[in-house]
């Protein structure tokens, strides 16, 4: 396996920097930057080597596999004052000894936005106000990715995982949008013979995801690689989960980010899980944005539910986040996480 880490990583790192000549919009992919499920935002959104249950189908396709059994998943969050909300839903099944599929749905949206634009054109410019009678109408502001995964061990002892993207955006009737696009991760278990020691690799937009108007305009989201270490140790009638991760973007952020080589941008993230005999679950981290995250979360049978919570560190007018997730094994027994 170590053979196979190092020159993956660099082959994979020097094709992704050679796309640096096409004209990459910055943060159009941006609504598919926030991650989902409760348990890792509370961990800092450190998931890809990880991550078990059906979120992997977004964080990394490869983690599908570590799922014996059907499985679904459910996750809300509120952002800015509740004014953002964002929902995922997903499905994971084995499909044979080796393979396994899965299937997520996610939208981001402002919903009931005043539309304006017709009282604008009588506006009333000396009192600032709209004409006589006028009453507004309202549209939603959506943006949806569905992810189809498919992940196996059959060629080689760890898991491999891609996904096929495909992208809608709507703003009323404003403007929409299409696109596809194609993500793909590894995870790897005993990193170097370390028992308890655990890799993960998810390459994202591996292809470049075109998104097109229906203006004619287009947005090109640029590739990221996200790479993360996990160290699982026994202790105090549970089990600690150590995670860190690093994301780099290849769309020339520069000063937003944490660190950058040209165009090549780079952010860290970090956490930590206490779970209590695979029943209870406490949890704090801070992500790539530098914002502290907290959270837990508690099983009942075969039921998790977990609730995180993200600071934006004392920029008050923006509110704090929340995020509630749960996710039921659809067979009698459930294993625990790990």
């Amino acid at each position: 396996m170590k053979k196979f880490i190092l020159p993956f990583t660099v082959a994979l790192f020097t094709g992704l920097t050679s796309l640096q000549a096409q004209v990459f919009d910055k943060y159009a992919g941006e609504f598919l930057a926030g991650g989902v499920g409760a348990r890792y935002l509370g961990m800092g959104n450190t998931a890809v080597s990880f991550t078990n249950d059906p979120f992997s189908v977004y964080w990394n396709p490869a983690g599908i596999s570590r799922i014996p059994f059907s499985e679904i998943a459910f996750m809300h969050q509120e952002r800015f004052a509740g004014i953002v909300k964002m929902d995922f839903l997903s499905y994971v099944q084995p499909f044979d000894e080796t393979s396994t599929i899965g299937l997520g749905i996610l939208r981001n949206g402002v919903d009931d936005i005043p539309d304006t634009r017709e009282g604008w054109k009588n506006w009333d410019k000396v009192y600032n106000t709209p004409p006589s009678g006028y009453e507004p109408g309202y549209f939603n502001a959506s943006e949806y990715a569905v992810y189809a995964s498919y992940a196996t061990t059959r060629w080689f002892s760890f898991p491999v995982g891609i996904n096929l993207k495909g992208i809608y955006r709507s703003y009323g009737s404003i403007a929409s949008a299409w696109g596809v696009g194609v993500d793909a991760g590894t995870q790897f278990s005993e990193v170097f013979g370390f028992s308890g020691l655990n890799a993960g690799l998810v390459a994202r937009d591996l292809t470049s995801t075109l998104i097109t108007w229906d203006n004619g305009t287009t947005e090109l989201i640029a590739p990221s690689i996200e790479s993360g270490l996990s160290w699982q140790m026994e202790a105090l009638w549970g089990r600690f989960i150590f995670a860190g991760g690093l994301i780099n973007r290849f769309e020339n952020r520069q000063e937003t980010a944490q660190f950058n080589v040209g165009p090549v941008s780079g952010d860290f993230k970090g956490g930590l899980e206490y779970s209590f005999r695979d029943k209870f679950a406490v949890r704090s981290g801070m992500n790539e944005l530098k914002r502290l995250n907290f959270g837990a979360g508690f099983k009942i049978q075969s039921l998790w539910i977990d609730y995180a919570f993200e600071s934006f560190n004392g920029q008050n007018d923006l509110g704090n986040s929340h995020r509630i997730s749960v996710s039921l094994g659809l067979d009698k027994l459930s294993k625990p996480r790990d």
